[in-house]
């Protein structure tokens, strides 16, 4: 490795804004999952819109609190087992795996009969309701290993460092100027620090960045570990009119925190016929940490023309979140800088913060309930969201390119539910079914995406009190690229949960 007199202005920490916000960040916060609520929501994969009654239509059809005639107490612990299955470079899948204890939904309704609910007709019931309901979980751990032949995450590095540094400065001794050099603080300049960039001659006698691995040729050992989850607080209230028209509204405040652990190890590898005389390994890694809480309001009704069906219609507005992120950056590495076999390692860091807006797309849900007998329900529920209308906002900062990938990358999701119960005397026997398309405008941008969910459970009632047990099977396929698509292939992989779900309720 040529190393030329460098003056070299190192800055391990620093506190920058922050804008690294990606469309993958707005998909996340955007595309909930409404089987993690109760036992009774899950194990029907969600499809509850036009039936109601049930503590995780809240945050769903609202129209749903306006069926109960009881007020209602709900609590529902949860565990949750996240599997994936990662093929990068068509290397063999790579299997992990995690466990989860949390709560899916907790919270209480109130049923006040009116002075006609005896009646024919009007208002026969207004009820009320406070509490959480869970819409996503965030906990997972993928390993992808591969021998990459053609490309180095430092091949992206070194063209954003030549595209970002097309003059050098250099003082009347010759000296490269660094300190004029523009280096992102949490790639090319850690990697530039840490002599994984260097700058050396090219063929045409010019200036330029350089790695000893930028042509790929390394083992790849790559983690992403995240963690964390996403709550709703509801605050909602409704009415029954007649048993024909029942209405509620829901004010929603949505929060979540997310930690997203991202290591790419690279390695020379014993396959090289000549090997690298300076570089031995490096790793990389990113600390993401973001946190947010918003608004949202939600507004539903659930029309019985005849007594065997529902008919369910909710808007769910946009949810404005005031987002907070903080990234690090961490980078080491083992090489030998004069090829002399004297290896050193050395690590470097940097920290940022930054504060932003993000406004989710709005949601339309339309049900259909068929209610038969007095033992049995279906109930069909389709969901439209355009996620390609997922805004980031900052007063302080652009955001026009990366809305502009939103828009181009996603399109419309389309979701499709179908639930059933069916009462034998105290026990509820339920299924479900849920199928998602892709939020990918098109095969050659992801060529994954659809999520399907198999839900099944049991219930039992007691009079006042009742315990559900509900199970979720959430299988999703998806690309995942480790660094820029245009120097690496995606690794196929596949996301598995196992959702089992306990409600313990009492009605009075």
């Amino acid at each position: 490795m040529k190393k030329l007199n460098l003056i070299i202005t190192l800055i391990f920490f620093i506190s920058i804004g922050l804008s690294a916000q990606t469309p993958e960040d707005a998909l996340r916060f955007s595309r909930l999952n409404y089987a993690t609520g109760n036992a009774k929501s899950t194990s029907m994969a969600g499809s509850i819109g036009a039936l109601g009654a049930n503590f995780t239509s809240l945050s769903i059809n609202p129209a749903g609190i306006g069926v109960y005639r009881n007020s209602d107490l709900t609590f529902t612990p949860s565990i949750v087992f996240s599997t994936s299955s990662a093929d990068y470079l068509e290397s063999g899948r790579r299997n992990d795996e995690t466990i989860n204890f949390n709560i899916g939904s907790f919270g209480a309704i109130f049923a006040i009969p009116t002075s006609g609910a005896v009646a024919q007709s009007g208002f026969k019931y207004f009820q009320f309701g406070l509490g959480v309901n869970r819409t996503n979980n965030f906990k997972r751990d993928v390993l992808m290993k591969g021998f990459n032949e053609t490309s180095s995450i430092t091949t992206q590095w070194i063209d954003d460092a030549n595209y970002n540094n097309p003059t050098f400065y250099i003082d009347d001794e010759g000296y490269i100027l660094t300190d004029k050099l523009n280096l992102d603080p949490f790639t090319t300049g850690l990697a530039f620090n840490n002599d994984i960039l260097f700058i050396d001659y090219d063929n045409t006698g010019n200036l330029s960045f350089f790695s000893d691995m930028e042509g790929g040729q390394v083992d790849q050992t790559i983690r992403m570990l995240t963690r964390g989850s996403m709550n709703e607080f509801v605050i909602s209230g409704g009415f029954n009119y007649s048993d024909k028209l029942y209405v509620g509204a829901t004010l929603g405040v949505p929060y979540f925190s997310y930690h997203e652990q991202y290591i790419i190890t690279e390695k020379e590898s014993d396959t090289v016929a000549i090997p690298n005389p300076f570089f031995q390994s490096m790793t990389y890694s990113t600390n993401l940490y973001t946190s947010g809480s918003g608004v949202n309001f939600k507004i539903g009704a659930i029309y019985k023309p005849i007594k065997w069906l529902r008919v369910g219609l909710a808007l769910h507005t946009p949810t404005r979140y005031n987002m907070d992120d903080d990234y690090s950056a961490e980078i080491s590495s083992y090489i030998d800088l004069d090829g002399g076999g004297n290896y050193t390692y050395a690590a470097n860091n940097a920290f940022g913060t930054y504060e932003y807006v993000l406004r989710t797309p709005l949601k339309l849900i339309g049900s259909l309930g068929f209610v038969i007998g007095q033992n049995g329900s279906i109930n069909v529920d389709y969901t439209f969201q355009d996620y390609s209308k997922a805004k980031f906002k900052d007063p302080a900062y652009s955001y026009d390119y990366t809305n502009e990938l939103i828009s181009n990358n996603y399109g419309v999701g389309h979701n499709i539910a179908v639930g059933t119960e069916w009462i034998f005397g105290i026990l509820r026997v339920r299924a479900g079914y849920a199928y998602e398309t892709s939020p990918y405008k098109s095969k050659q941008i992801n060529s994954g995406g659809e999520r399907m969910t198999i839900g099944a459970g049991l219930g039992l009632s007691f009079g006042g009190f009742y315990t559900d047990f509900g199970y979720a099977f959430v299988t999703e396929d998806v690309d995942f690229y480790p660094y820029d698509r245009y120097y690496v292939e995606a690794s196929k992989n596949v996301y598995n949960t196992n959702q089992f779900q306990l409600t313990f309720g009492f009605r009075f």
